[in-house]
């Protein structure tokens, strides 16, 4: 009798696309993950854009009860202090999720509209939605987006599934919430949302009404019966198989990817303890494998720097591992490293709605649209470096998303506005003021989401174009500038149209559109996906060869080095 275990299958999901820019992409049988990537598909791909309602779960603001109703709770996050776990994935999408299931055989969640108009509503954009704990928050729309249009999110699974989620009502451009509970089902286990193919990633702006769909996944033998001589080969399937990566972040020699389960999958170089699989784990590994998760967390964003990641969970709280030579951890300590997640240090009350890692330093976007930082450089902040500490931002000002590089950050306000800021001559600030002070970037263009590299940047505007600023040495602002349209300013990219995510990297760009991935920029070793020549204009990423019918990219996020080079 010969055996083989679809679940070791499913650990080659990540297999080479490019080198230096990873990649997940939709094909018959579901989603693929490339070798490396950038900063959080937080901040590389939809994470920059959406805008959810600031869910003050510790505030004293309460959320407008036509949303949900927040309970509070304080404390600093800790690892025995953990939250239930959850899962889910991504995909950015306009109509309802693809079901193969009768409807008498698929329990629906019931619609709950809210009793007044959503116009108005202040609302913070967010690359992970939390969940409210009495209830979830849907978010509120993006600079540029239909005001007035509210989407349906509703939750559908098998007839015998118990513990469905209500469906949300989210503002066109806005974001759905990550659903605080799993639904259960008899001798099956949750695999995640799905929309269609993909796992559902909770980032992405929601254009349409949509029905996520639950996957389910069990133990089984197939077939499991055969003649009594042997011979048969027998299919062995495991009850994870089923899960899929929605998001994935690359740093210098290891990936992270976050899976429709809610954990957190590592490969590559272990040597600092980056890949967070706890003590005595080997220095490196080829394949994905579930990292050492804390018990009953589930996480809703990954975000990885040159040695270290960064996680987000559902109830805000950021978990960290891997070296901490710089603080980059943000626990309070600075030198060794840490093998499994813990808790940042962060202060009671706070919590995060999206991360974003650089080289040695660390970013987060909290519920009421502060930003925050840690690591080698405080960006913009005083205190120890070695704690979350809150960047001061004039009064009144609200962002909605965050991207950090090496030396620089930025930050996208409820305006549409970019605001930068550095430590280093080499960030592309884009703007004239003191580069170690905040400061929106020097255009009149608004933007839906931002993407910081390692010395330039790019941007969506809300008309859905590419605009790039920055350094040009390698063709990554893929234009030519010239007096009238500068390299230090944001400038318009030929080709992409109706971009849905970008991400910078070390002089790399990509782009996502309905039906084409896009990069350019640094190719000295092929990491554009062909040739080794520099790319100076937009082109499309190539699909991988034998890759199955109806094959295209969900996302793409090039490596950011912090040293320059590939």
């Amino acid at each position: 009798m010969r055996m083989w275990n679809v679940f070791q299958n499913r650990r080659r999901l990540a297999r080479p696309v490019v080198t230096a820019v990873s990649a997940l992409a939709v094909m018959g049988a579901g989603l693929v993950s490339g070798a490396q990537a950038a900063d959080s598909a937080v901040s590389a791909v939809a994470v920059d854009g959406g805008r959810s309602v600031a869910v003050p779960v510790d505030g004293p603001a309460p959320v407008p009860s036509s949303l949900s109703e927040a309970s509070p709770s304080s404390g600093v996050s800790s690892p025995d202090a953990s939250p239930s776990g959850d899962s889910s994935s991504s995909s950015s999408s306009s109509s309802s999720g693809d079901s193969s299931v009768s409807s008498s055989d698929v329990s629906v969640s019931s619609v709950v509209l809210p009793s007044g108009s959503l116009d108005g509503l202040a609302g913070l954009a967010t690359s992970g939605p939390l969940s409210s704990r009495a209830g979830d928050a849907p978010s509120s729309p993006a600079a540029g987006v239909r005001a007035g249009v509210v989407h349906t999110v509703s939750f559908s699974s098998e007839a015998d599934s118990a513990g469905m989620p209500g469906a949300q009502s989210v503002p066109d451009g806005g974001t759905a919430s990550w659903p605080r509970e799993d639904p259960s089902r008899p001798g099956w286990t949750f695999n995640g949302w799905f929309l269609g193919d993909a796992a559902y990633d909770f980032s992405a702006p929601v254009t349409g009404d949509v029905t996520l769909t639950a996957r389910w996944g069990r133990r089984s033998v197939t077939p499991d019966r055969g003649p009594w001589q042997g011979g048969t080969d027998v299919r062995i399937s495991d009850a994870a198989d089923g899960v899929k990566f929605a998001q994935v972040a690359a740093g210098a020699g290891f990936s992270v990817a976050l899976g429709s389960d809610g954990n957190a999958y590592t490969w590559g170089d272990n040597t600092t303890g980056q890949l967070g699989a706890g003590e005595g784990a080997p220095s490196h590994r080829a394949a994905p494998a579930m990292a050492a998760m804390p018990d009953r967390v589930g996480f809703t964003a990954v975000a990885a720097g040159d040695s270290h990641a960064i996680a987000l969970d559902r109830d805000g709280r950021a978990w960290t591992w891997g070296d901490d030579t710089d603080g980059s951890l943000g626990r309070g300590t600075t030198g060794g490293q840490a093998s499994r997640p813990g808790p940042a240090a962060t202060p009671a009350g706070v919590r995060f709605t999206a991360v974003s890692a650089a080289p040695h330093h660390s970013m987060a976007l909290d519920t009421d649209g502060g930003v925050w930082t840690w690591g080698r450089t405080n960006l913009g902040r005083t205190g120890n470096g070695a704690t979350p500490a809150r960047v001061p931002m004039p009064t009144g000002t609200v962002f909605t998303a965050v991207s950090s590089s090496a030396g620089s950050a930025m930050a996208l306000d409820t305006d549409g506005r970019i605001w930068s800021w550095a430590d280093t001559d080499t960030g592309a600030v884009g703007h004239n003021g003191p580069r170690d002070t905040p400061a929106p970037v020097d255009t009149t263009q608004r933007f839906t989401a931002v993407s910081s590299g390692d010395n330039h940047a790019i941007a969506i505007a809300t008309d859905g174009t590419v605009w790039t600023w920055g350094s040009n040495t390698h063709g990554q602002l893929g234009r030519t500038p010239d007096s009238a349209n500068p390299a230090n300013r944001p400038g318009q990219a030929p080709g992409p149209a109706a971009a849905t995510r970008v991400a910078a990297g070390t002089s790399v760009s990509t782009a996502i559109t309905p039906d084409t991935a896009w990069a350019w920029g640094l190719n000295g070793h092929g990491q554009l996906g062909g040739g080794t020549d520099d790319v100076t204009t937009p082109a499309s990423i190539p699909a991988p060869d034998r890759a199955a019918p109806g094959f295209h990219y969900t996302a793409a996020a090039p490596a950011t080095t912090g040293t320059g080079t590939p």
